[in-house]
């Protein structure tokens, strides 16, 4: 099982046979379900680092 880490093409993802998971039925029941969720993400994924590629 080939899991798309750094693809960022969905005909690459595709064509090369990455795992793909089609989520747009949760999230559409996840929104009219009339409940709150937290949707949070790991500390790792931090939109305040800075990366160079220096």
């Amino acid at each position: 099982m080939k899991y798309p880490i750094g693809i960022q093409s969905f005909e690459s993802l595709i064509k090369d046979g990455y795992v793909y998971v089609e989520k747009t039925d949760l999230i559409y029941q996840l929104t009219t379900t009339g409940r709150y969720y937290l949707l949070s993400r790991p500390h790792r994924i931090s939109k305040g680092r800075n990366f160079t590629t220096d």
